[in-house]
């Protein structure tokens, strides 16, 4: 009975000085007057990091991009080819036409990126490691999933963008330059700069923001040589230097537009004797 009464008062004091000493610890720890303060016993130290499992959070993340970007890719496909050129059009409405072609095909091929690359991502959230030493969700995105997460943030912002300036073109078209046709242009233009304003705030066009990220993994990827990156690369570049040809042409003058302006899709001609007439 003796020994155990002794071994239960050392246990009791061991534990009453381990108390004491870490209620103690904030004091000793502060500078005292007469010297700096004292370091913390290594003991009371967390010994290994804290880790997390973000991969619900950033699953939940892509699908918040994916499911609307479906919806609106499906949405600028349905309309892409809806508005056909007409030998009658005059030089803006035949513009006008192009150019909602092209808005429309440049969102759907946005929103199909921000699908697939949401999709990619997701299946690699799921065969990833449950355990992340991360200590926040952007820590988490960029470690492993900095391509798909850039890209599909990227493509989704220019996608709606595009979707926007679209609806407006149609608009303007189809009610044929009346007042109406100003009012909701003037409405999407608002909606447009809107926008502007929030994928500016998110970083879209800021000095190293989501725009030059995007183009600078895709060209380190290409050049290590990803053949269907490369593809790529070249396709958008060819698609530019069109574009600008076409821009350059129409600065030179309506009939040098007609020439230049001939983009794969607009095979069908167009009277520019009616350039400059009232519809």
């Amino acid at each position: 009975i003796r020994d155990a009464a002794d071994s239960t008062a050392m246990m009791v004091s061991v534990l009453a000085a381990a108390l004491t000493l870490q209620l103690l610890q904030p004091a000793l720890s502060q500078p005292g007057p007469s010297g700096p303060k004292l370091p913390r016993p290594s003991w009371l130290l967390a010994s290994t990091p804290a880790t997390m499992d973000w991969r619900d959070d950033a699953a939940a993340i892509f699908n918040n991009l994916r499911t609307p970007a479906a919806l609106i890719g499906s949405a600028a496909f349905s309309g892409a080819f809806a508005l056909q050129p007409a030998e009658s059009d005059s030089f803006a409405r035949g513009l006008c036409v192009r150019f909602h072609m092209m808005l429309a095909v440049g969102s759907l091929c946005a929103n199909l990126v921000t699908v697939i690359a949401s999709t990619t991502a997701i299946d690699k959230l799921s065969t990833s490691p449950s355990a992340s030493t991360c200590v926040q969700l952007t820590e988490f995105m960029n470690s492993g999933f900095k391509m798909e997460y850039v890209a599909a943030r990227t493509n989704f912002i220019l996608g709606l963008l595009q979707f926007v300036a679209m609806v407006g073109i149609r608009a303007w078209i189809e009610f044929e330059s009346t007042r109406f046709s100003k009012v909701a242009l003037t409405a999407i233009a608002g909606t447009f700069f809107v926008m502007i304003s929030f994928a500016g705030q998110a970083g879209l066009f800021a000095n190293g923001g989501l725009i030059r990220q995007y183009v600078a993994i895709i060209l380190a990827q290409a050049r290590q040589m990803d053949v269907a990156l490369v593809f790529a690369v070249g396709a958008f570049t060819i698609s530019a230097i069109l574009l600008l040809d076409g821009v350059i042409g129409i600065s030179k003058g309506y009939r040098t537009a007609v020439a230049s302006f001939q983009l794969p899709f607009f095979r069908k001609p167009i009277d520019w004797s009616a350039v400059g007439k009232e519809e």
